[in-house]
C-alpha cells in the first residue's frame, strides 16, 4: 500500500467512524438503557467496521490481488 492509498484509507476510516456516531446516536442509542454501554458497544462496532474496511483495502491493494497483465506479443 502506497502512502496516498494509506492517507485515503485512514481518512476514510475517520468518516465511517462519524458517520457511525451520527446513525448510533440518531436511531440506536434510545434502545439502551446505560448511556455509557451505549458509547462502549458504539466504539466497539466503530473499531470491527473501520477494522473490516482497512483489510478490504489491504487485501485489496496487495500486488497478488492485481489483474494479470497482458502479455504482448513480441
Amino acid at each position: 500500500m502506497s502512502f496516498s492509498q494509506g492517507w485515503d484509507t485512514g481518512f476514510r476510516v475517520i468518516l465511517i467512524y462519524v458517520g457511525i456516531v451520527f446513525v448510533w446516536l440518531g436511531m440506536i442509542e434510545p434502545y439502551f438503557a446505560s448511556r455509557s454501554v451505549s458509547v462502549i458497544v458504539m466504539n466497539m462496532v466503530a473499531v470491527a467496521i473501520s477494522a473490516a474496511f482497512v483489510s478490504a483495502r489491504v487485501t485489496a491493494s496487495s500486488p497478488s490481488a492485481a489483474r494479470p497483465r497482458r502479455k504482448l506479443p513480441p
